[in-house]
């Protein structure tokens, strides 16, 4: 999710974020060259609806602990959360990342790169889907748009308005080469950057589906998503954490069985509601932050102008 800002296009198919989103179909993209990219769509075999529940949460300060990929298979096992509540917080999970030996054929520009990598060792389980292939650039300075393989990053200095202070770049390969010597993918500059080769690494993430199958056993029921505000019905087998792949809001309300309760920022950026034992009415409503305040201030304003309008136009009379 921290990468979001520099992954100019998608949620860049990573199988347990998207799922983790209720993302039902997802844009990738393919190459002719390094030049040119054509966009289609994948469908996530894996999606999991909007509403479902967890059993266990990490720290948002064990999570940060992570590297991205470590952290995309703990959101599969645990929620996040930003603070303290009722009950024990889990350790992280020990998630296992193979680091993939490579060769790389730079030129002297250091602007056009061919990455080659044992492929056949991890194409049965790419192909069934059960793990994914990162690209891993650390320390990355410059002022460049950035190709690797079917991917497209744009890295800014300091001198950039939105510059974020992001200098490492994770990515998800979803397209692999093949030549007389092996299988690769390019990575090609278009600016200045202090790339070398010392800054590469290639990893083999295996997909958490262990989790992922839990995730999907314990989703929200009868859901209706109406203009500002979502219902549904959960049922907990024990206190659990209701995840909502909703944007976290002070304009948003929660209901559960028609009592107002605390809504939780998870999972970075999303809300979460703190449930007990048993079946329960989900109601959650949003109102825009400010709107009441904001509708109020224009009726005050309006009849303090109603009353100087009247007030001079009663002068006027009294003169005349």
């Amino acid at each position: 999710m921290r990468d979001a800002l520099n992954i100019l296009r998608g949620l860049d198919g990573r199988q347990e974020i998207i799922s983790l989103l209720s993302v039902s179909e997802y844009m990738d993209f393919q190459t002719g060259n390094a030049d040119e990219r054509s966009a289609f769509i994948r469908q996530n075999f894996n999606f999991i609806p909007m509403g479902f529940t967890y059993n266990n949460y990490v720290t948002r300060e064990e999570f940060d602990k992570l590297n991205p990929m470590e952290k995309e298979s703990q959101l599969m096992d645990a929620v996040v959360l930003e603070e303290t509540v009722e009950g024990d917080s889990t350790a992280p999970g020990d998630y296992e990342n193979e680091r993939v030996p490579f060769e790389a054929d730079i030129s002297t520009d250091k602007k056009n790169i061919r990455v080659y990598f044992p492929y056949e060792k991890y194409m049965a389980a790419y192909e069934e889907r059960d793990g994914e292939i990162y690209i891993y650039i650390e320390e990355l300075h410059g002022n460049a748009d950035v190709y690797v393989g079917n991917k497209e990053i744009r890295i800014k200095d300091e001198s950039y308005l939105y510059y974020t202070g992001i200098e490492e770049y994770w990515f998800n390969l979803t397209e692999i080469k093949r030549n007389s010597r092996g299988y690769y993918f390019d990575i090609k500059i278009e600016g200045e950057t202090d790339f070398d080769k010392s800054k590469l690494s290639i990893y083999w993430h295996p997909i958490n589906y262990e989790g992922l199958a839990e995730r999907q056993k314990k989703t929200m029921s009868s859901v209706k998503i109406e203009t500002n505000k979502i219902i549904g019905t959960v049922n907990c087998e024990d206190n659990e954490y209701l995840f909502l792949s909703v944007p976290y809001s002070n304009g948003w309300t929660a209901y559960v069985d028609g009592d107002q309760v605390n809504i939780l920022r998870a999972n970075i950026g999303f809300m979460t509601i703190p449930l007990e034992k048993g079946k329960h009415e989900i109601v959650l409503s949003y109102v825009t932050p400010g709107l009441k305040e904001g509708v109020g201030c224009a009726l005050v304003s309006a009849m303090v102008i109603l009353f100087i309008f009247i007030y001079i136009w009663s002068k006027r009379c009294i003169c005349k």
